[in-house]
């Protein structure tokens, strides 16, 4: 899988998790937990597409690149909102 394919690929599904999945809705403590250790994941994975944006910067084209930003700003903003 190429490096552009995997970056879209992961912050797909942190975007599917953090629309349909609120700490508030968890039932337990530890389901909490849980849910606040993917989000820590989450977190990891927007640093290492930034990583891989850097080194790899020859094989994202602007449009790849617009689309990795937007879809890191939507995970943020709406961790953000809730926190408020």
């Amino acid at each position: 899988m190429d490096i552009v394919n995997y970056c879209h690929e992961e912050l797909d599904k942190a975007l599917d998790y953090i629309r349909h999945n609120k700490a508030e809705d968890q039932v337990n403590f530890q389901d909490a937990g849980f849910h606040q250790k993917i989000i820590d994941g989450i977190r990891g994975d927007i640093k290492l597409a930034h990583k891989n944006m850097l080194n790899h910067i020859d094989e994202f084209s602007k449009e790849d690149i617009k689309i990795v930003l937007e879809k890191i700003v939507e995970i943020e903003e709406t961790l953000y909102k809730r926190n408020e």
